[in-house]
């Protein structure tokens, strides 16, 4: 399955447990503009919904592309080997 970087980025967030809103924040688009991507993923990946989604990227049937891990990992906060890491708490 491709997905794009940006489509990567916005599913790993998702995976993450952010809403719409919040992923739009993050990086920098509409909530509208993180629906498309999402529908999108959806259509590629099979999955019917986020959870479905979210799952599939835990389990590791969304791959990343070389061009996402230059770039998605530091506005996702994934670590190189997929792990999650926190982020530093605000004015920290």
């Amino acid at each position: 399955m491709q997905l794009s970087p940006r489509q990567q980025q916005v599913v790993a967030l998702v995976a993450d447990g952010l809403g719409n809103i919040e992923i739009a924040d993050m990086l920098g688009i509409s909530p509208s503009t993180v629906g498309a991507h999402l529908e999108t993923a959806y259509a590629r990946s099979g999955c019917r919904n986020r959870v479905e989604l979210a799952v599939a990227w835990h389990l590791g049937r969304i791959r990343i592309s070389p061009s996402a891990k230059s770039q998605g990992h530091r506005a996702t906060g994934r670590a190189e080997n997929g792990a999650s890491r926190s982020a530093p708490p605000p004015g920290a």
